[in-house]
């Protein structure tokens, strides 16, 4: 028989534990926390204590700890499920992905009906870029649990990925059924909408999301891009919207007075700092890494706040050229900027923007003395009081443009960005339309960026060049029912189907080698073509653009003038329609540019990183000169 007081312990912690479970569920971490405490000092091995602590110290961002304390009661009890996907929540939580995945895998061979694991493994799988195996681990946690929101939302954003909007839109409304205040959802829900094209229902979400939860400003940053692609939104709209975003997410959690003691000495060596969600293969390592590298390290040092779980071959060339390596993901705004204020940054630049991973907030708390704004879904102003300077050039940003900015415009010589072509690209080819005897012309943005307007101005192209045909190539066209919502868009004016190629996703050299189908490119509007454009000149094919009145409309502008294709630049749709017409009927001519096109741009300042450095180097070096000029009066307003 067993002894009855070991009895009445077991019961008295087990009775301890629930109550410290009460208060952990209703988010009293401290009252938990003690409960669990006082149950370890009754009994130093009990498992279950260790592993809520564990999980109280996931929940205070204490991940190394959790690990280590969960690990712990794993050991004491290796059977409990719910240990092991803690574990791997912990595991996740620090980038070791693999590790996690095996924690998930444990607690699934313990209890095959856990939602929850099934959920967190799909999540780790998803960080791993294991899209298809995400959405099998999504499923079965939605089959065993019908009601499970979160898990239909995170499917519905793996099948956004994966380019099945029509799906993923099912899952977000799913989501929406099931938990109507769900203001993740409402803002996922945007994002399909806008890959669809359906910009009104976009913005209609995003406003949605933000009534639900008026904080959510990745939500309202989702507003904010999407304003740039819908042609109705004009430039006094988005700078109002971009004020509004700054009032409510950013002012708040702005200091009343920020005193840098970075020491104010105007030639010193500079200490540089980036953040971003972005140094990987993405406009910004391609539009930016090559001049970073060239930059003078006697002069700058280089610090990278990588908020980057994955990694791939240019992020480790960021990492390289960078002196201090900070892995950011998971840690709260305010702790990032504490971590760049104690690296001492004197400069400090976004490289995210409004777009996804997101780190604005970071500068609003005002960690260095001089803030800019440079590549990295720079598309217009970022609205905010906290960024000193945005980094342009004279097409991107022209002189009267600049009461559209809340910061500083600083304009490079030459192009705002530099190139780098993929060492994979292949060889240019001849332009398609000397052997099969009619144009091609091709698109290979974004889909959102092909709205109604553009297909109105490129049904008329068509009509006008008989025989023609048209490319498209994006990831959204791997949706069918995207794919007959833009063949019924055209139709509407006249073009059947048979004339439109579109082309879903494919690796990055396939869809170089595109563009040797492609004789004409043609950049939507009003958002034109940024790295695409560069892509395009590259591979030898000329671009048709026509620049509106907001940054992100003019990045082939500014390209096409870098290497001296002016020409190609049109103010109005006819012109547009004009220099494409002219182009068509000079076929020896476009055969001549093209063959001559991609050393053109090799030459050119668009491609040239140590000129580019010394340009860029010698702005920052301006700008810290003018803080340490103006210190006494607190050292971070520039002249505007």
């Amino acid at each position: 028989m067993r002894d009855k007081k070991i009895i009445a312990d077991e019961a008295a912690v087990a009775a301890a534990i629930g109550e410290g479970r009460a208060h952990h569920g209703a988010g009293r971490l401290r009252q938990a926390e003690a409960i669990y405490r006082g149950v370890l000092a009754a009994e130093p091995d009990c498992p279950d204590a260790v592993h809520l602590l564990g999980v109280i110290a996931h929940q205070n961002g204490d991940d190394g700890v959790a690990v280590e304390l969960i690990t712990k009661a794993i050991a004491a009890n290796p059977r409990v499920a719910e240990y092991h996907n803690n574990l791997g929540t912990a595991l996740k939580q620090l980038g070791r992905l693999e590790d996690a995945v095996a924690a998930y895998e444990e607690a699934l061979e313990l209890r095959p009906e856990s939602a929850a694991a099934h959920y967190n493994l799909g999540n780790t799988l998803r960080d791993q870029d294991k899209p298809e195996d995400a959405v099998t681990a999504f499923l079965r946690a939605v089959e065993l649990r019908p009601e499970y929101a979160e898990a239909h939302n995170n499917l519905g954003n793996v099948l956004r990925g994966m380019g099945q909007l029509e799906n993923a839109v099912a899952a977000f409304r799913r989501a929406l059924e099931t938990k109507t205040d769900y203001a993740h959802a409402h803002n996922n829900l945007g994002n399909a909408f806008k890959d669809q094209g359906n910009l009104d229902d976009a913005m209609a979400a995003f406003r949605t999301a933000l009534e639900l939860n008026p904080g959510f400003e990745e939500a309202h940053s989702n507003l904010l891009s999407c304003l740039y692609y819908h042609p109705s939104c004009d430039r006094q709209t988005i700078f109002a919207e971009h004020r509004k975003w700054n009032a409510q997410h950013a002012v708040p959690l702005s200091p009343a007075a920020k005193l840098h003691n970075n020491a104010a000495i105007p030639e010193r060596r500079i200490r540089l700092g980036l953040v971003s969600h972005n140094f990987r293969r993405h406009p910004v390592g391609y539009l930016a890494l090559s001049a970073l590298e060239a930059l003078d390290t006697e002069a700058v040092e280089l610090y990278c706040y990588a908020d980057i779980i994955q990694g791939d071959d240019l992020t480790g060339r960021f990492r390289e050229a960078a002196h201090g390596w900070r892995p950011t993901v998971g840690m709260s705004d305010e702790k990032v900027a504490a971590l760049i204020g104690g690296d001492e940054i004197d400069i400090l630049v976004d490289m995210s923007g409004h777009g996804t991973g997101s780190r604005l907030l970071v500068f609003a708390h005002r960690p260095a003395p001089v803030q800019v704004k440079w590549v990295g879904c720079q598309n217009n102003t970022t609205g905010m009081d906290a960024i000193d300077y945005f980094i342009s050039d004279s097409v991107e940003t022209p002189a009267h443009h600049e009461p559209w900015y809340t910061e500083a415009v600083v304009r490079l010589p030459d192009s705002y960005v530099c190139y780098e072509p993929p060492h994979y690209a292949p060889a240019v080819a001849p332009p398609p339309a000397l052997s099969n005897g009619h144009i091609t012309f091709g698109c290979f943005n974004n889909l959102t960026k092909v709205n109604r307007q553009a297909i109105a101005l490129w049904s008329r192209l068509l009509e006008r060049a008989p025989a023609s045909r048209l490319i498209l190539k994006a990831k959204q066209l791997n949706d069918a029912a995207v794919r007959g919502r833009y063949q019924a868009m055209f139709a509407e004016h006249g073009i059947a189907p048979e004339r439109l190629d579109l082309l879903g996703y494919s690796l990055h050299a396939e869809l170089l080698a595109h563009y040797h189908d492609v004789d004409i490119a043609l950049d939507p509007f009003p958002y034109s073509g940024c790295l695409t454009t560069c892509e395009a000149l590259w591979m030898g094919v000329p671009v048709v653009t026509m620049p509106g009145e907001i940054f992100a409309h003019r990045h082939s502008a500014s390209f096409l003038g870098t290497v001296g294709l002016t020409d190609w630049l049109a103010t109005t749709p006819e012109q547009y329609l004009r220099i494409a017409e002219r182009h068509c009927g000079d076929l020896a001519g476009l055969a001549g540019l093209r063959a001559g096109l991609r050393e053109r741009v090799r030459r050119s300042p668009l491609c040239d990183a140590p000129r580019f450095a010394g340009n860029l180097e010698a702005a920052f070096r301006r700008m810290w000169r003018h803080w340490c000029a103006t210190k006494s009066d607190g050292g971070h307003t520039p002249n505007r």
